[in-house]
């Protein structure tokens, strides 16, 4: 009878099991770390990932994008480039080497074509080395600086198995007894198809599909280099076997994808608590990670034989970042921040073994921020935290840089995002001298010089020839000595009055001539002469006329909706008037 009640619980535990193994894995729920891809086809919002920030992850350099671009202007362009415009005369970047000029027929004006696409210069082949892997990070094996705990560093003490394999060891692909459709190996889930040629990460409502092994590992470029195919492959056996796992293990060991789950749409009671909206080990719905289902277990231990009844891992689930509310900050100041992502806080059930007791523990994550040394200068705790949001406040005391900001659970680190503490921009003295202006401070950075950039020295319309520009002193040209000065940096802006030397003012505007002396409501007319400076306004008598195109020799305007008869206009600047002109409106 004993026999027989043993034969028939294993009948209905491998019926059970068959039935379960008879459905392949769905597209995986990726919404934590960095999406299973080749670079060789990436979209935009792929790049945006990582370059989306301001400044970008820690990995990458923490100049600003559009700064980084922009101080390229004046040195050579290097050959090949991505560049999609040629070079100036002396080699050198020009705004026209990435921007293209375009005619725009309702202003009669030429523009520069502002983009945000970084694939329209940046293109990544298949079979070329690849810039994501050629940093110095990545090739020293540093794979959590933009992975996080999603992934182990070679070398950095993780426990990889030494024993024996058995039947349950997972193996990378070709497990002689996986299960019926391939559970056991880790190509179950991770083998699902070819990348389609020349496409972005193709989703579906079950989520994102995950390609073959090969293309992701060898996408990084590190096949370029043969010293580092045994990075990933048994040194002179390159067919998977119950080893190769060992090798995998280097940068997927235990301490990392036994913590791999996201939150699934499961609901329902799990031991008294609401199971949608938090993540429990165990009790969530298949393939939203490694931990959340038995069927996870199984889809890379395989072996339906030695069935288990529950998943056998409950602990700090890695926790992931999407979004952080500012990515900057002035230096001094302090902020609260928002910060949006997956598994921050999770339940842990703890069962005492000998009383079947189950405890249940929330696993929170600590905010922790290091600086540009790797030195961690704040382990801050959330003033609220949910799985999916907590709110923070970053201190004041921490001094101007950048600093890489994780999500950390027990031992289980986020992707990094990266927070800038901007410099404050003072400024101590500013004197004229003839019209040159010197101006000491701090925090000023770099100059850019190129049209529209943003640093500059101004003062009311009139702009400044910069002489010299360092971060503690400015020296700026204007016409005549000025009386107050904009300085314009990187960083933010700050007027200061300048002292010394006679203050003589601008010139004021003066009109020499018009294009056409008559004209009807809408017509367009242009007004030529000289000290127009920059912006200002045209009159038509008590009317302001529709300015198009202002320029310091001419300014284009509209005919007004006004009564025909004469009138006079006069050009406004800076609270100076001009001399009139004599205008008839038909």
């Amino acid at each position: 009878m004993k026999k027989f009640l043993v034969f028939a619980t294993f009948l209905m535990v491998s019926i059970a099991l068959t039935s379960w193994g008879a459905v392949p894995p769905p597209p995986v729920n990726q919404t934590l770390g960095i999406a299973d891809s080749t670079f060789g086809n990436l979209a935009e919002a792929d790049c945006r990932a990582c370059h989306n920030q301001n400044p970008p992850i820690a990995a990458v350099d923490p100049t600003y994008l559009p700064d980084r671009h922009h101080l390229l202007v004046g040195l050579p362009v290097p050959s090949p480039t991505a560049s999609p415009n040629p070079a100036d005369a002396a080699g050198n970047y020009e705004c026209l080497t990435c921007h293209s000029s375009v005619f725009n027929p309702v202003t009669f004006a030429f523009e520069l074509q502002v983009f945000r696409d970084c694939l329209f210069c940046h293109s990544q082949s298949a079979g070329q080395e690849t810039v994501h892997h050629a940093t110095t990070l990545a090739q020293t094996q540093d794979c959590k600086a933009c992975h996080g705990s999603f992934i182990d560093n070679p070398g950095d003490g993780h426990v990889i198995p030494t024993y024996q394999p058995s039947l349950v060891t997972p193996w990378p692909s070709n497990k002689p007894n996986g299960d019926v459709n391939g559970e056991g190996n880790c190509n179950f889930c991770h083998n699902t198809q070819p990348l389609p040629a020349n496409s972005s990460i193709p989703v579906d409502d079950n989520g994102v599909l995950v390609f073959q092994n090969d293309e992701t590992h060898h996408s990084t470029g590190f096949i370029l280099d043969a010293a580092k195919c045994v990075w990933c492959h048994d040194q002179g056996n390159p067919v998977p076997n119950s080893l190769s796992i060992r090798t995998c293990e280097n940068c997927h060991g235990i301490s990392s994808v036994h913590n791999i789950q996201a939150d699934s749409p499961a609901t329902g009671l799990v031991n008294g608590t609401e199971n949608l909206g938090e993540v429990l080990p165990g009790s969530e719905d298949a393939y939203y990670g490694h931990i959340g289902n038995n069927a996870d277990c199984y889809g890379c231990h395989g072996n339906n034989g030695i069935a288990m009844s529950a998943a056998p891992y409950s602990g700090p689930v890695t926790p992931s970042i999407f979004s952080v509310s500012a990515s900057s900050a002035v230096e001094g100041t302090e902020v609260t921040l928002t910060i949006n992502g997956a598994s921050l806080v999770n339940t842990i059930d703890v069962t005492d073994p000998y009383t079947g007791s189950v405890t249940k523990v929330e696993a929170k994550s600590v905010v922790v921020l290091t600086d540009a040394n790797g030195v961690e200068a704040a382990n801050l705790t959330p003033t609220s935290i949910t799985p999916e949001t907590m709110e923070v406040v970053l201190p004041g005391y921490l001094s101007a840089g950048t600093y890489k900001l994780v999500a950390k659970k027990g031992m289980q680190i986020s992707n990094p995002k990266t927070f800038c503490l901007t410099p404050v921009v003072n400024v101590y003295s500013a004197t004229c001298s003839n019209g040159t202006v010197t101006i000491s401070g701090s925090g000023f950075n770099a100059f850019v010089d190129a049209a529209n950039s943003g640093t500059d020295v101004t003062s009311g319309t009139a702009s400044a020839s910069i002489v010299s520009w360092s971060d503690t002193e400015i020296v700026a040209e204007f016409p005549t000595c000025i009386a107050e000065a904009d300085v314009n940096t990187i960083f933010g802006s700050v007027t200061t009055p300048v002292e010394g030397g006679d203050v003589v003012a601008l010139p004021a505007p003066e009109i020499d001539k018009i294009n056409r002396r008559a004209g009807r409501t809408g017509r367009t007319r242009t007004l030529y002469g000289s000290n127009f400076g920059t912006a200002g306004q045209v009159m038509f008598g008590t009317v302001e006329a529709q300015v198009t195109s202002w320029t310091d020799s001419a300014i284009k305007f509209k005919v007004p909706d006004v009564r025909r008869g004469t009138y006079m206009i006069t050009a406004l600047v800076d609270g100076q008037t001009s001399n009139e002109i004599k205008f008839r409106k038909r």
